[in-house]
């Protein structure tokens, strides 16, 4: 396996001996290349998965900073698990562009990341918990909204479109209309 920085560039498999300038014997052990994982909260988290108040769920009554550093541990703690890669879903306060942005300076470690922000949402559905002011009701606040988002740099527009994980045999939340 060649490697120039930190990324796998080639692997040899003619079973010959292959000359390197550095040798590791992984002792039966096996290597992959990093995993990605696509739906990530490292900031604020969901470690564990509430049912039915969001709010707690994701911690928004932990201050900024606490959330901040508690994403920086996390996306180590990620990096360590072989994740090289994710997508951080729906993070308050735009946290996760600026972690993502910490990353790619070398200011801490964790994987490469896509940052999505706060994401869009209705009133009074599936995300509203962030702030009610910005959620988005008609299609005019979806554009503005999503501008808002592009603004501050987000990689992906997250669209808060269902409710969370269903565990009450309904969905019980407000949704957005078809138009």
């Amino acid at each position: 396996v060649k490697i120039e920085g930190n990324r796998i560039v080639e692997v040899e498999t003619n079973g010959g001996t292959v000359s390197a300038d550095h040798h590791v014997d992984l002792e039966g052990r096996t290597l992959i290349p990093g995993l990605i994982d696509v739906h990530v909260h490292m900031i604020g988290g969901d470690k564990a998965i509430g049912f039915g108040d969001e709010a707690t769920t994701s911690r928004m009554y932990e201050p900024i900073p606490k959330a901040l550093l508690d994403g920086v541990e996390a996306a180590r703690t990620t990096l360590h698990a072989g994740y090289t890669a994710v997508r951080e879903i729906a993070a308050r306060e735009y946290l996760d562009v600026f972690l993502r942005d910490a990353q790619r300076k070398a200011q801490i470690d964790g994987p490469r990341m896509l940052a999505t922000g706060p994401g869009v949402y209705m009133t009074g559905g599936h995300g509203s918990f962030f702030k009610e002011g910005e959620a988005a009701d008609s299609p005019w606040e979806m554009v503005k909204r999503v501008r808002e988002l592009v603004r501050h740099k987000v990689d992906v527009i997250k669209i808060v479109s269902a409710d969370g994980p269903e565990t009450l045999g309904k969905w019980w939340t407000v949704q957005t209309t078809r138009e």
